[in-house]
């Protein structure tokens, strides 16, 4: 994961440089923008639909064949070249406040990977977010990943049950 310091160098292998990817890649899986467009603000956290995703590095890995993409989304539209594969996002369940947020059984299989981009485009936007955790007013600034919904086999080690 990269994501840029202040003073334009890149944080790595710490965690920073995972937590940035909240904001600064903002990857948000809910109905927000869709509340937003209707002018009702940030839809209420408790009922953002879709899958909590846990995240994990990417160490090494060769990047993809460089080709340009366009994608689109609520700021904008562009064209990118990903580079290598920078993190695994596998569906998870969590328990907060009492509360079980599963994942329904037709969605266990479906994982995210994340790739960086190749000389990333700034996009100042001013963007208010909330989830269980939080809600924020903040601002982003250029992208830096791109996800791909993406199948996975474990490899190695022993797979956890989601039930």
């Amino acid at each position: 994961m990269h994501c840029n310091s202040a003073n334009g160098r890149p944080f790595t292998n710490t965690p920073v440089a995972m937590k940035c990817a909240a904001i600064g890649a903002l990857i948000l899986f809910s109905t927000s923008a869709a509340y937003a467009q209707q002018g009702q603000g940030v839809a209420p956290a408790d009922t953002f639909p879709g899958e909590h995703m846990q995240c994990y590095r990417i160490p090494k890995s060769d990047p993809v064949k460089p080709e340009a993409i366009v994608v689109a989304d609520q700021f904008g539209k562009s064209e990118i070249v990903l580079g290598r594969p920078v993190l695994l996002c596998n569906p998870s369940t969590k328990a907060h406040n009492g509360r079980s947020y599963g994942v329904p059984r037709e969605r266990r299989n479906i994982h995210l990977v994340c790739y960086e981009i190749r000389r990333p485009q700034t996009v100042r936007r001013q963007v208010e977010f909330a989830n269980q955790f939080a809600a924020s007013r903040t601002t982003v600034d250029q992208r830096q990943i791109f996800c791909a919904p993406s199948a996975k086999k474990l490899l190695s080690g022993k797979e956890f049950p989601l039930d």
